[in-house]
């Protein structure tokens, strides 16, 4: 029960912090076609699309892309590390997850879709997909970033992986 409430905590925050800023678009799906078939978040905890994310392993750090197109979260497999995963919404349905390779840290695509940021490094949008990840830089390298989030006017929001309650911006 502890999970389940804190996998949907991790869901809302990422809601939240996905969609502030964003740009409007029109939208024809449905808001359950939006996500994967559930009945958008209400008041009451509910398992997130059983089956396709919510397993019999951990998944965590939810993190749907600003046009909602994309949904990334973490999975990991008793004794494993965790590994990231992707899901796409094309032509009106959602694809099997899919891992990807990258470094450590928790995912946030930027307001403008084409920038994902993983703690100190981040990625951007090409035809074929990501590019290599790359480092944010100094003064950034310094910090161990656990999750950056990026306001739409480019100011980084961020936490310390080894700090608990430290905000930097």
């Amino acid at each position: 029960m502890k999970i389940t409430i804190y996998l949907l905590s991790l869901f809302a925050i990422g809601m939240v912090t996905n969609g502030c800023n964003s740009q409007k678009e029109e939208k024809s799906e449905s808001p359950e076609e939006l996500f994967l078939g559930q009945n958008p978040p209400g008041l009451s905890p509910q398992v997130f699309a059983p089956g396709i994310i919510s397993t019999d392993d951990l998944e965590l750090e939810p993190a749907f892309a600003p046009n909602m197109k994309e949904f990334y979260f973490l999975r990991q497999s008793k004794g494993e590390r965790s590994k990231n995963f992707v899901i796409h919404y094309e032509s009106g349905e959602w694809s099997k997850p899919v891992e990807r390779s990258t470094s450590e840290g928790e995912v946030f695509i930027a307001t403008d879709n084409n920038t994902i940021h993983l703690g100190n490094t981040y990625r951007e949008r090409t035809d074929d997909g990501w590019t290599d990840e790359r480092s944010l830089g100094a003064p950034f390298d310094e910090f161990p970033i656990m999750r950056l989030t990026a306001s739409s006017s480019g100011t980084y929001f961020f936490d310390e992986r080894d700090s608990i309650g430290t905000i930097r911006y």
